[in-house]
């Protein structure tokens, strides 16, 4: 997973979750019934664990083998906003948008963009993790306006010390509502 979270990370975490910005991930809020495109970080060694959690909820909503297209990059959807700091060094603007206009021919109107808080490409560029909070919201904002007709979901994965895995649903409209009260 990467680095552990900080006790003023895990405060965040808190405030996000009384502020209902962060909510259990329910399985009805994940639309998959045609498919999803899944942008998450390549971190290899827990990559299996976020695409298997997707696929999971695709498998008991519609049975046989899971529709979801992976999009892994550093960072995942910290890379999609093409102002990303991430893509300041290393632009990942033309990789992103090849793989979602190849997904758009194949049919695909739909992404989860699963980020991951202890992110070692958001630490390597002093990302913290209200930016990287916001950037998955600023992903599911940048593929909407630029694909006409889509729909998007955030979630956060972490691994708390106290209550192990968590997949937190962000609401992208709360967190735009909320973040300018919750700087840390």
């Amino acid at each position: 997973m990467g680095l552990p979270l900080t006790d003023e990370e895990l405060q965040f975490i808190e405030s996000l979750e009384r502020k209902l910005i962060a909510t259990p991930v329910r399985d009805h809020l994940v639309k998959l019934r045609n498919g999803a495109i899944q942008v998450c970080c390549f971190d290899g060694a827990h990559f299996h664990e976020w695409y298997g959690f997707v696929a999971g909820i695709a498998t008991r909503q519609h049975g046989g083998i899971p529709n979801v297209c992976p999009l892994s990059l550093p960072g995942g959807p910290l890379v999609v906003d093409p102002t990303s700091p991430i893509n300041r060094v290393a632009d990942h603007t033309p990789a992103v948008n090849f793989a979602f206009d190849t997904a758009m021919e194949i049919g695909y109107r739909y992404a989860v963009f699963h980020g991951h808080a202890g992110c070692r490409a958001a630490h390597k560029h002093k990302i913290s993790l209200f930016t990287n909070v916001d950037l998955i919201v600023r992903a599911k904002q940048y593929f909407k306006a630029k694909y006409k007709g889509t729909e998007g979901l955030c979630l956060l994965h972490l691994k708390h010390p106290e209550r192990g895995d968590l997949h937190f649903h962000l609401s992208a409209k709360s967190w735009l509502e909320n973040r300018d009260q919750l700087r840390f």
